[in-house]
């Protein structure tokens, strides 16, 4: 039996189980109401301030379109 293919369910859950080890506060699958519609971001750290986190794995993983993204949030 091989290693899974990772996904981005798969990255973010090892991502948000390592932080939590370092003891962030993981928020997971909120959503946000904003004046265009609702937005659903993958996991809100608070530590200290507040971030967003969206994972995204293979053609999705555009560095400037993610921060972009991002940044609307």
């Amino acid at each position: 039996m091989g290693v899974p293919k990772p996904t981005e369910m798969t990255i973010r859950d090892l991502l948000q189980e390592e932080l939590r080890k370092r003891g962030v506060t993981v928020v997971p699958e909120f959503s946000v109401s904003t004046p265009t519609g609702v937005l659903k971001p993958d996991i809100l750290l608070k530590n200290g301030a507040p971030y967003v986190v969206e994972t995204k794995l293979g053609a999705e993983t555009k560095l400037l379109e993610a921060m972009v993204k991002l940044y609307d949030y």
